[in-house]
C-alpha cells in the first residue's frame, strides 16, 4: 500500500468517526427534547443538513481549482436537467389539462390555416 493511499484510508476512517460522533449528538440533541417530537425532529433535521453541507463544504476544499469547476459544472447540468423535466412535466399537465380547450368543432378553420 503506497503512503498516498494509507492516507486516504486514515483520512476516510477519520471522516466515518467524525460523522458518527456527530449522529450520536444529532440524536443526543434530538433525545433531550423527546416530550416535544415536532421539535425534536426539526433540530434532528436541521442539524443532519448542517452536518452534510459541512461535509460537502470540507470536500470541497480538498479539491483543486480545476476539479472545484468541474464539479461546479456538474452541478449546474444537474439542475438544468431538472428544470428540463420540470418544464416537460409542466407542459404535459397544460396539454391535458387545455385539450378540450385546443381541440373543438369550432376551431378546426384553424388547424389548417
Amino acid at each position: 500500500m503506497s503512503e498516498i493511499e494509507r492516507i486516504r484510508a486514515a483520512a476516510q476512517v477519520s471522516v466515518g468517526r467524525a460523522t458518527m460522533f456527530g449522529a450520536l449528538a444529532i440524536w443526543a440533541a434530538s433525545f433531550g427534547f423527546i416530550s416535544w417530537p415536532l421539535t425534536a425532529f426539526r433540530l434532528a433535521a436541521l442539524l443532519s443538513t448542517l452536518t452534510m453541507v459541512i461535509l460537502i463544504y470540507k470536500a470541497v476544499q480538498a479539491l483543486s481549482d480545476v476539479q472545484a469547476a468541474e464539479v461546479l459544472d456538474f452541478i449546474y447540468s444537474l439542475r438544468t436537467r431538472q428544470e428540463l423535466v420540470e418544464h416537460r412535466d409542466l407542459q404535459a399537465a397544460q396539454q391535458d389539462a387545455m385539450y378540450h380547450v385546443w381541440d373543438n368543432p369550432e376551431d378546426e378553420v384553424w388547424n389548417h390555416a
